[in-house]
């Protein structure tokens, strides 16, 4: 004979909890951990780019990600990249015509994105054309706090892990993208490729 069930939410910070059962006069403590989200790990990158021969700038990296601990099914919910702003712009990127740059919540940030099958991140790094003149170069860094919430759960938002996209200008006009420790650079002879930096 099928019986009713219940259906159990369980706790949404991680520790410890227990499902107490009671089944035709057998009690059971039933104990299990609860793990939060720790880290991405990068699985693929594919890189493109929108530039003409001469321009400077122009890349872009896809990332596929897997959200970790890989044992665990986040299934339930959603990432996102909270926005901040640069604060260690120099060179062609300290110009007063760049600081629209600084902010990432206006290049990205601050949308939530639900976590796909096998725990998958799809997401996208791009730097824009860099207009000449590129004086001496410069440089500066998007730092990303990572955060993760239940599936519409407006209340509740919990930093996981931190990453940086960097943005590198050479005074040649090279420019080299950096996220999740993968590198793509592109020289304005058209030629881009990509590394794993460590």
């Amino acid at each position: 004979k099928w019986m009713s069930s219940i259906a159990y939410a369980a706790p949404k910070d991680g520790g410890n909890d227990y499902v107490y059962v009671n089944a035709k006069g057998v009690v059971h403590d039933i104990w299990y951990g609860i793990v939060e989200p720790s880290g991405y790990q990068a699985l693929r990158v594919r890189r493109a780019s929108f530039a003409d021969i001469g321009q400077s700038g122009g890349l872009v990296l896809y990332f596929t990600c897997r959200l970790l601990p890989e044992y665990v099914s986040f299934a339930n919910i959603e990432i996102i990249e909270l926005p901040r702003i640069a604060s260690d712009a120099i060179g062609y990127y300290a110009q007063p015509c760049k600081t629209n740059l600084w902010n990432h919540g206006s290049h990205g940030a601050g949308v939530w994105n639900v976590v796909a099958g096998e725990n998958l991140i799809y997401d996208k790094a791009q730097m824009e054309i860099n207009e000449p003149p590129w004086l001496n170069g410069g440089s500066f860094t998007w730092p990303i706090p990572n955060a993760w919430r239940i599936v519409g759960d407006e209340a509740t938002t919990n930093v996981f892990c931190s990453t940086d996209q960097r943005f590198e200008l050479d005074v040649d006009g090279t420019t080299r993208l950096s996220k999740f420790n993968y590198v793509g650079e592109r020289q304005t002879n058209g030629t881009y490729r990509s590394w794993r930096a460590y």
